[in-house]
């Protein structure tokens, strides 16, 4: 992706296609357990507690299919 991502622009613009690409990352890999925790915190109930994970979970990963 990185190597797209380069090879896609001119070569006086790849410090700031590096940069996107590394904010876009790191926004990612926050974006992503903080999604979980939403949809688990929000699917919560006393009676099953770990219910809320396993919902969070599977509607993640449902989310990442078309990704791949």
């Amino acid at each position: 992706m990185t190597t797209a991502a380069l090879e896609a622009v001119p070569l006086s613009y790849t410090g700031m296609a590096s940069a996107a690409l590394s904010t876009a990352r790191d926004f990612g890999m926050c974006a992503g357990p903080a999604a979980v925790s939403a949809i688990a915190v929000a699917t919560l109930s006393p009676s099953a507690p770990y219910d809320g994970y396993a919902i969070a979970l599977v509607v993640c990963s449902a989310a990442a299919v078309p990704a791949t």
